[in-house]
């Protein structure tokens, strides 16, 4: 299961996987990019109880300005819109294209400007 909320808080634009189990008589809703656990009496609880725990998380990351640091350890990027879970919606390769202001296209990585020659000793 897939958790994808938009609202105001920053634990809203983020997405990131549910697994769910049943330890006894409990249910439990997990997120293991975050390493959260919610507990309830019922799958809906366990996910309720899961949501409200990434919540307070990434609110609390937010205060201490480490929110992005954390989403992007644990594996999160960002779409433009919100924070997406690798595991969820792997992320694209980037698409990296050289030019230059003569030719265009530069055939190959011949350094790391156009231009000049590349480093011997990288």
């Amino acid at each position: 299961m897939v958790r994808d909320r938009k609202s105001d808080g920053p634990g809203d634009r983020v997405v990131y996987q549910v697994e769910e189990s049943l330890s006894g008589k409990t249910y439990e809703a997990y997120c293991p990019e975050l390493i959260l656990l919610g507990f309830g009496d019922t799958p809906e609880e366990a996910k309720e109880a899961l949501q409200r725990e990434v919540s307070s998380y990434l609110e609390d990351c937010d205060r201490l300005g480490i929110l992005e640091d954390v989403l992007i350890e644990a594996g999160f990027y960002d779409d433009g819109d919100r924070w997406v879970s690798d595991a969820v919606i792997p992320a694209r390769e980037p698409k990296i294209v050289m030019l230059d202001s003569e030719s265009g296209l530069l055939e190959g990585l011949e350094g790391l400007m156009p231009g000049s020659p590349p480093d011997p000793l990288l």
